[in-house]
């Protein structure tokens, strides 16, 4: 199934092609819990309250910083000027009402989770190669078993989310996941049983 145009037409901007959002979509369809990792407006959260019955989205939101030359090129001044901030967010996420949305470092909330078990994990936050495997080994630990984690930005601009997803892969905790269609730059891993 694919995000109709109905549903497309109420979701907040952000930076996901179709292709992608419908990914998403399909990917989380049918799951409990998503865990949304760098919230931006929200777009990837409503995507997932659409097929996942309880969406929570970590962000810093105005505490960002900027740890790579491809961030503070590409980010700073959208950041600002696109309304990434928590209360503007909060208030457009607001009319989804199984979204929570949390001012709170992606890593850190992971190890501090007690919410219950993770089913989908949505990887878009700090680019880094470090950060990435940070974020991902912090939240791993809260996952169900055939859980998926759902990388965005798995393209040659971003080489070190490339290289986070490649090792993250080699420790043997999780295995590729091919959907079957073009995700465009989405890359999918599901969680080995524990």
């Amino acid at each position: 199934m694919r995000l109709s145009s109905e549903i497309k037409e109420i979701l907040p901007a952000g930076l996901l092609m179709d292709g992608e959002k419908d990914a998403i979509y399909r990917l989380s369809y049918g799951m409990r819990q998503a865990i949304d990792l760098g919230t931006f407006r929200g777009l990837s959260a409503a995507i997932l309250s659409f097929s996942c019955k309880s969406v929570h989205t970590f962000d810093v939101f105005e505490g960002i910083n900027y740890m790579n030359e491809y961030d503070t090129n590409q980010y700073k001044d959208l950041h600002k000027k696109e309304g990434h901030n928590y209360a503007d967010v909060k208030a457009a996420l607001s009319k989804f009402t199984n979204i929570t949305v949390c001012k709170k470092e992606t890593a850190v909330a992971g190890v501090e989770w007690s919410g219950g078990v993770v089913d989908v994990l949505f990887v878009d936050a700090d680019h880094s190669e470090i950060e990435t495997i940070r974020n991902v080994m912090s939240w791993l630990p809260k996952m169900s078993a055939g859980g998926r984690i759902i990388f965005h930005d798995n393209n040659d601009i971003h080489p070190e989310v490339q290289s986070a997803i490649k090792k993250l892969s080699e420790t043997g905790l999780l295995r590729f996941f091919d959907p079957g269609y073009d995700p465009g730059s989405i890359a999918v891993c599901e969680v080995i049983g524990k």
